[in-house]
């Protein structure tokens, strides 16, 4: 293998090390932010992932529960000391949509 071979190599395995990383701590933020939720906020956002639901069609109560989970997620964020949940986003390595 040449050089730069594994110098590819390297720079994949710690590539694939820190997106797993931001994996997790995107994983682990959103863990935090579900803990603010209310049963039936839960069970609401588990309507959505079931019927798989796009945004025009959630009901108000739906609607709701993925505001309040938003909302959870934008403390916790700022709570770890991001300015934005973009920011943080970015420092996990989650792509923009």
């Amino acid at each position: 293998m040449t050089c730069l071979g594994r110098r590819l190599k390297r720079l994949e395995a710690v590539l694939r090390a820190a997106s797993t990383l931001g994996a997790e701590r995107h994983a682990a933020m959103k863990s935090l932010a579900l803990e603010h939720l209310s049963s039936e906020d839960l069970d609401a956002l588990e309507d959505i992932l079931e019927q798989r639901a796009q945004a025009n069609q959630w009901t108000q109560r739906e609607a709701g529960a993925v505001k309040v989970l938003t909302t959870a997620f934008e403390q916790e964020v700022r709570k770890a000391g991001y300015a934005t949940i973009r920011k943080f986003q970015r420092s996990c390595g989650v792509p923009e949509v």
